[in-house]
């Protein structure tokens, strides 16, 4: 599927899956019933909103997205697009759910599930990063990886093993291991941290090899 045509049926299920939530907690919530909307490291509640208004927030963020990348559709090529979409889309729709559940009173391990999607999330950006080309939205890019298609190739091909590494050991430590929520977090933040600093110091110096 090309970028020109990223609105595709998935998607509009997805919005719809989104708005269908919000209408159900609109209904079974009081609308002034304070909501969670935001956990500490410690996984505790340190935010709440009215029911009336913490409901949008999925719609709202999922709706301006979508927008976003229609718009960068319109300007680059690529695969990459559609399945970053649906997978922003559906952390969308997992986040408004947590805020239902836990607006009913279910209690949830928030750090822990939201550990296990950000790494599913990194898993499908490294599948794609490898097969991104120099553009102005998606990849690694540095001023040396943009003006050099090998440099950029190659830095992306060891940056998107690095992010399903990364992901991969993120899923497994959540799913596998019970311990206390600032751990989740720890492991999260580590691990982007690391891939980071390790990803641009491969980059930066295979451009100054290849410019030898």
């Amino acid at each position: 599927m090309t970028n020109s045509r990223i609105l595709n049926r998935v998607h509009t299920a997805q919005i719809i899956a989104i708005c269908a939530i919000a209408g159900l907690g609109y209904i079974m919530l009081d609308p002034n019933q304070p909501v969670p909307i935001h956990w500490n490291l410690w996984g505790e509640v340190d935010n709440r909103w009215p029911a009336k208004w913490a409901l949008l927030i999925g719609p709202v963020l999922s709706l301006a997205f979508f927008a976003g990348a229609l718009a960068i559709g319109r300007r680059e090529k690529g695969s990459w697009l559609a399945p970053l979409t649906t997978s922003m889309l559906a952390l969308f729709i997992l986040l408004e759910m947590i805020m239902l559940l836990t607006g009913l009173g279910v209690g949830l391990n928030v750090p822990r599930i939201i550990t296990m999607a950000i790494g599913l999330l990194l898993v499908v950006i490294g599948n794609y990063l490898p097969k991104s080309q120099p553009n102005n939205a998606f990849g690694i890019r540095y001023p040396w990886t943009l003006r050099n298609e090998r440099v950029w190739a190659q830095t992306n091909l060891f940056a998107g093993w690095f992010f399903m590494l990364v992901g991969i050991g993120c899923v497994l430590f959540a799913a596998l291991l019970e311990v206390a929520a600032p751990f989740y977090f720890a492991i999260l933040i580590s691990g982007l941290v690391a891939a980071l600093i390790i990803i641009s110091a491969y980059s930066y110096q295979l451009s100054k090899k290849l410019k030898s």
